[in-house]
């Protein structure tokens, strides 16, 4: 045991030694004892949610309407940043509204709903997580992994910056004009 490295703590090297055990045996069995290992690690702390949530909806409203009252750059760029990732906190929400009460209503007033993107657009994703769908053809989430190109890996990155300029544009500059279109178009 003293060849061993400091980092690798006896009790991690055992888990690792009962992981290659285990590798003979069914997927059921091996995710079985994964999650009896990491059961600590996998309690859901509400508190954590709550708090991310809260303080991006503190960080949102107020710095945007202080951003658009005062024309200030700084506030803008810190209550969008925040809006983003309030918005993006749809995952959690798909995830966790059943385990955390309120948690969902709270995301669709500061955050679904003001973006246009309520909650219940995103139900589908849970569908992605199925024994029989994930990384297959029927995976509403992800393409076949044998059919992921090069190219495919930038296509999130440009998103990322492509999405927020979509949202301003199809929920800040669109319902502003619509009513100044002639009917025909409407």
């Amino acid at each position: 045991m003293t060849d061993l490295p400091r980092s690798v703590e006896p009790s991690s090297l055992q888990n690792l030694i009962l992981c290659y055990k285990f590798s003979m045996n069914t997927e059921a069995d091996q995710i079985k004892f994964m999650k009896e290992i990491l059961k600590e690690e996998l309690t859901l702390d509400k508190k954590l949610f709550w708090f991310d949530i809260i303080l991006c909806a503190i960080f949102t409203w107020p710095f945007l309407i202080y951003a658009g009252l005062y024309k200030n750059l700084l506030t803008f760029f810190v209550g969008s940043f925040f809006l983003y990732k309030g918005t993006i906190l749809i995952h959690e929400v798909s995830h966790l509204s059943k385990k955390i009460k309120g948690y969902r209503l709270f995301y669709n007033i500061f955050f679904g709903w003001p973006n246009g993107y309520p909650a219940y657009i995103y139900d589908t994703h849970l569908f992605h997580h199925g024994k029989k769908t994930y990384g297959t053809k029927r995976d509403p989430e992800y393409k076949y992994i044998e059919q992921i190109t090069v190219t495919d890996l930038f296509r999130p990155l440009i998103s990322a910056f492509i999405l927020p300029l979509f949202q301003a544009t199809r929920f800040g500059i669109v319902p502003l004009i619509t009513p100044l279109l002639p009917r025909r178009v409407k």
